[in-house]
């Protein structure tokens, strides 16, 4: 069977003339040369049929007629393939953006955070019209027209089915939509699309009578939300999907995934037009051509790229060796679709006259015996000449002796849930205390790992820690315990194998160098290179342990002294929906909680499972109380919020066994945490991690020692490897910009690499704008934060760093406009609150400031409190309201006596209003200006010895303040700002304004 891969062809206005004279003659001519040479069975698109949803079409243009007018039919006609060999799926520019409608979008964004909520929406809306899923109507109406006249289609709102009748089978194309939840302002973390797609097609196209399923999907899964996307590999791996095309990141890659649990084959499509002339080597048009060999056992993949300067598709070399790769499947293995038969009771068969025996009654005991019997003797003739066959035959009787006598009680368990419970406790007391696993914990651990419908991934998760926890109780270092590591890693079970992960890093770095002499552990410890998840999980680990932000987290000493945690398994017991914990406190409930409030924040909050089980016994027992949190507490459980959502679910794993270490009485292994734990200074980084991965690392580490210098050379050699590389780019940047002398010119060098491949990624624009800021590049930093504003218009740094622009500028009239369009939409954000109100306050609109600074102070913590009072302290005395004045200056004073700014707010009140104390007023001043010499303490100076009387020397301060400002007019307006105070003192208008023209003639004169 032929298949040709195509994907991300993005037509529109803006590109039809390069397509019409370039592109489209040398497809047709290649596709109709590769129909020659063998049939084309099915020709896949994977989605970005259009360009941003037809945004450069006509208005009442229908796009996918134009698409398939330009596109399909000179392929059709030319080459010779029916448009039932046409299988489509929409990708994000498919999407129509301006049918979103916000109110909907943010209320869906909110709703669909579970796998069972996202597949329950799914279900629901399969049929219907809905306006949260009307952006992609345009495609869906196109999409029902090419598959009207196909008898074994199945079409939904979100997927369809499709059967394909050949010579071979049938051939089934599951087109999986991840697209109706896209739009450009939502974040990739979000990006949902229903796994209940993925379950549904199989089902369909297996009732179909399908001997062979295709998966099509525009996003590749790295590019969905963390909430789907191990359960989406898992059901592609395990119902019977054979290949999977993807499109969406313009570049192509194949790869055969091999396991126990059968194959499965990826291609990633290079994008199929979007520009003829594209300069960029890796973006420019291609596509893949798919041969399976349904007799032999392999896959051949012929890879094409579009060569500009011949106008002509030839091998994609850049790709793969002359533009070909196949893929050999293991022995045995073979594309054609098998059936997995578990194979019971079997008897033991007579090979070169071997004695045989089988058990088929686990209840005889007479056969137990026997078996037994046989099982002594043979053991007995065992000697050096002893053949393999002999070990073999002696180790089948074992196994069925120890089935048959373990049978009943292995069935107990399962059907008794409170037995099982106590057995997985009593096999997590068995392993933590084992320094070596004998055959009967082995075969429970196996059995535990293996039968996922009788045990949970719950229970799984708890063997894992056990197992982490006793590599870690004993001297002797166990390589078959990280084996089994592996073995629950590389299962790739959703909420087991990332825990799994973080037991694993922490035994390695626990034994130090221990494992380095075992070489088949180092192998499979290498293999972990090649797996992308796993990489990027053991970057968030190490992320978490350099910074240390285990110790952020909701983990409290009084917590652990409850009796629930005297076991060691109660610090590492997952929390999961129903569990007998939360329930019994529910039924209970002496605390009188809002139980349906509270079973929902246990489920959604990313607190610690043990803080979580501490939380229902305070439920269950009446100690639960509410607090309401204020100032920094606000932002410190905000931020320990942040940290877990962000680094779900790595930051609480990694404090499960911090907490462990610290507060568990018993452990023998608190000295773990009380140095510097990190991948990157063993040689465990050479063996685990990918060379990029390592680099970055490493990079990372000496960004955190601030070794700025150290860490763009490690960068550098990131770059020599993937020069796109996002976070790479976007980190040397950081660096040049953190140099002594920060090096602007260099940053943007390499954010502009990055820019030109991700051209709507804020964080790279607002990087770009940092930079013009430190180069002084006004216009071009104000360009960059506007087009943020564009793609995101609340981006909140934006909207802040604008604010920073005009701020700086002085132009506070546009500083207040968009500070106080952000604050409607961050009233909490502190900083922009803030400045608002100082924006106020140099407008001279001291009525607003004084608003704004009271919304400021409950979301400040200590430090910006200081802030907070001394502002307030400049209103109350504008206002001439002394006493409140007083009191402002003095909270700040009191909480930073050695501030300068503090100490000049104290002094310059004291000299104003009714119970005025020059003296004291004299000595602050005096101190603040002798700290800094600044053109406000000599101001103020000034200001004090007029009161007092002595002009010659308030003359004197005010030059000093004149010459400090070196602008004769900034200098008039400081002085005109104080002008109704010094009237209030006792001194004329006349009198101020003479003295004010006097100083700045004479200052004129001077210069």
């Amino acid at each position: 069977m032929r298949i040709i891969h195509l994907s991300d062809i993005h037509l529109s206005t803006q590109n039809i003339d390069s397509f019409d004279q370039y592109y489209i003659n040398a497809i047709v001519k290649d596709l109709k040369n590769l129909n020659q040479q063998k049939e084309i069975d099915a020709i896949c698109l994977t989605g970005d049929l259009i360009d941003k949803g037809g945004a450069f079409f006509e208005p009442k243009q229908d796009n996918y007629e134009f698409f398939m007018k330009r596109f399909w039919e000179p392929i059709a006609t030319q080459v010779g393939v029916d448009t039932h060999k046409l299988f489509i799926i929409p990708g994000n520019h498919d999407i129509d953006e301006s049918k979103i409608e916000a109110i909907y979008e943010k209320g869906l964004s909110a709703s669909l955070k579970t796998i069972s909520d996202i597949d329950a929406y799914v279900i629901e809306h399969s049929a219907d019209s809905r306006s949260n899923i009307n952006r992609q109507d345009e495609f869906k109406k196109f999409e029902n027209r090419i598959y009207m006249h196909r008898a074994n289609s199945f079409i939904t709102n979100f997927e369809s089915c499709h059967v394909l009748d050949l010579s071979i089978g049938k051939i089934g194309f599951a087109c999986l939509n991840t697209a109706w939840r896209c739009s450009s302002k939502l974040p990739v973390s979000d990006l949902v699309f229903g796994t209940v797609q993925i379950r549904r097609a199989a089902k369909k196209l297996k009732d179909a009578g399908c001997e062979f399923i295709i998966g099509l999907m525009h996003h590749p899964l790295d590019f969905v939300s963390e909430i789907e996307k191990d359960e989406a590999e898992i059901l592609l791996k395990n119902l019977g999907y054979d290949t999977v095309l993807f499109g969406h990141t313009h570049h192509g890659k194949s790869s055969l995934n091999t396991g126990n649990d059968g194959s499965l084959f990826i291609s990633t499509s290079r994008t199929g037009f979007s520009d003829a002339l594209q300069p960029i080597d890796t973006f420019r048009p291609g596509y893949t051509v798919i041969d399976f060999d349904f007799d032999g056992s392999k896959i051949e993949c012929y890879y094409r790229k579009y060569i500009h300067s011949r106008n002509e598709f030839d091998k994609d070399v850049d790709l793969a060796r002359d533009g070909y790769h196949a893929f050999e499947m293991k022995s045995g293995d073979s594309i054609k679709k098998k059936e997995y038969n578990l194979v019971v009771n079997e008897e033991l068969s007579t090979v070169d006259n071997h004695k045989t025996y089988a058990l088929s009654d686990g209840d005889n005991a007479d056969a137990i015996y026997k078996a037994i019997e046989i099982y002594r003797q043979e053991s007995l003739k065992l000697n050096y000449s002893s053949t393999v066959e002999d070990f073999k035959f002696i180790k089948n009787i074992e196994k069925e002796i120890f089935n048959n006598l373990a049978f009943p009680l292995n069935e107990k368990i399962r059907n008794i849930p409170a037995l099982q419970n106590k057995f997985i406790e009593s096999l997590f007391e068995r392993i933590y205390t084992a320094e070596e696993f004998d055959s009967n914990v082995l075969r429970d651990i196996q059995l535990v790992r293996d039968d996922k419908e009788s045990y949970k991934w719950y229970e799984r998760k708890l063997i894992i820690n056990s197992i982490a926890l006793s590599l870690m109780s004993f001297k002797k270092f166990s390589p078959k315990k990280v084996d089994l590591l592996i073995d629950f890693l590389t299962d790739f079970e959703k909420n087991v194998w990332k825990n799994a992960l973080t037991g694993l890093v922490f035994s390695l770095l626990y034994n130090v160098n221990k494992w380095e002499r075992f070489t088949n552990l180092k192998e499979r410890l290498t293999s972990l290179q090649h797996l992308d998840k796993v990489q990027s999980g053991l970057y968030n680990i190490e992320q978490i342990l350099r910074m240390e932000l285990y110790k952020n987290n909701f983990s409290y000493e009084n917590v652990y002294k409850l009796p629930f945690f005297n076991k060691p398994s109660s610090y590492f017991l997952p929390f999961y929906s129903k569990n007998p914990i939360l329930t019994y406190a529910l039924d209970v409930n002496e605390a009188n909680v809002d139980t349906d409030a509270f079973e929902k924040d246990m489920e959604k909050t990313p607190f610690l499972d043990s803080y979580k089980y501490a939380l229902c016994l305070a439920v269950q027992n009446g100690s639960l109380s509410k607090r309401k949190l204020k100032g920094k507490a606000v932002y410190n459980y905000i931020s320990k919020l942040k940290i877990a959502t962000i680094l779900h679910p790595y930051q609480n794993l990694v404090t499960e066994y911090y907490s462990y270490f610290k507060y568990y009485p018993l452990s023998n292994i608190s000295e773990l945490f009380t140095s510097s734990l990190s991948i990157n200074e063993t040689k465990l980084k050479n063996v685990i991690l990918e060379k990029s991965n390592a680099l970055e690392i490493n990079a990372e580490a000496k960004m955190h020692a601030k070794d700025y210098k150290g860490a763009i050379s490690s960068l550098l050699d990131l770059l020599k490897i993937d020069e796109k590389n996002y976070g790479g780019n976007l980190k040397i940047a950081t660096c040049y910009l953190s140099l002594n002398k920060p090096d602007a010119f260099s940053a943007l060098k390499f954010l502009k690499t990055v820019h030109g491949v991700n051209p709507d990624n804020v964080r790279i624009i607002l990087k770009m704008a940092e930079c013009y800021n430190v180069a002084n590049r006004e216009n071009e930093e104000l360009g960059a934060l506007n087009d943020v504003l564009k793609i995101e218009p609340n981006n909140r740094t934006a909207i802040l760093n604008i604010g920073h622009f005009y701020a700086k500028k002085e132009d506070w009239d546009k500083a207040i406009t968009n500070l106080k369009r952000g604050v409607e939409f961050f009233p909490k954000y502190y900083n922009m609150v803030y400045l608002l109100a100082i924006s106020y306050y140099n407008n001279a609109d001291y009525a607003n400031a004084k608003i704004y600074a009271f919304k400021a102070q409950p979301l400040a913590d200590e430090k910006e409190t200081v802030e907070i009072n001394s502002l307030l302290n400049g209103i109350y005395l504008y206002f001439k309201e002394y006493e409140e004045a007083i009191k402002y200056a003095s909270l700040a004073f009191e909480a930073d006596t050695a501030n300068a700014e503090n100490i000049m707010s104290l002094g310059r009140t004291l000299m104003f209003g009714p119970n005025a104390d020059l003296d004291k007023a004299r000595i602050y001043l005096v101190r603040s200006a002798a700290k800094r010499q600044s053109d406000m303490d000599y101001g103020n100076l000034g200001h004090l010895e007029l009161i007092a009387g002595n002009v010659s020397v308030a003359f004197e301060n005010y030059k000093k303040s004149l010459n400090k400002f070196n602008n004769v007019l900034d200098f008039k307006n400081s002085m005109k700002r104080d002008e109704h105070l010094m009237i209030d003192s006792g001194i004329s208008v006349d009198s101020y304004h003479n003295i004010t023209e006097a100083i700045t003639a004479d200052f004129i004169a001077a210069n």
